[in-house]
């Protein structure tokens, strides 16, 4: 994988995008969006090590974030951000940026990309078909 796309991916382990801390600001991947207006649902995923067994836990949390421009697909990588108060009776968060735009065909059209890019592309398509199938 290049590094940029793995940058990209994962702004946590390479600092390219800095978050808040203290849950100020999230790192997640869109799993649905079109249910409800303005409204996309984000998993995050929460790694630590535990110290006594010695190997690491995963943990995802679903959060239903705001997306005033309805801009969020299925797929997309995206840093969501704390509102301070409540947006809606779900809503504590809000979309601050889309760091990889997943969910589109026309992000692909790129001619100089790695057989493994196009793997992947595939692979991102195939989930999208399969999420698509399950929740619409």
């Amino acid at each position: 994988m290049s590094s940029s796309i793995w940058n990209l991916q994962h702004p946590l382990r390479t600092g390219h995008i800095p978050l808040k801390k203290g849950g100020g600001e999230l790192f997640g991947t869109v799993i649905r969006h079109g249910r409800m207006a303005k409204t996309v649902t984000v998993q995050v995923s929460n790694y630590r090590f535990n110290t006594k067994f010695g190997f690491w836990l995963m943990r995802n949390h679903k959060f239903h974030v705001h997306d005033e421009d309805e801009y969020c697909r299925t797929g997309d990588k995206v840093v969501i951000r704390y509102a301070g108060k409540k947006i809606s009776p779900i809503k504590y968060y809000y979309v601050r940026n889309v760091v990889l735009p997943i969910g589109r065909h026309h992000t692909y059209d790129q001619k100089d990309i790695s057989q493994y890019e196009r793997e992947q592309i595939e692979y991102n398509e195939n989930l999208r078909e399969k999420f698509n199938k399950i929740y619409f």
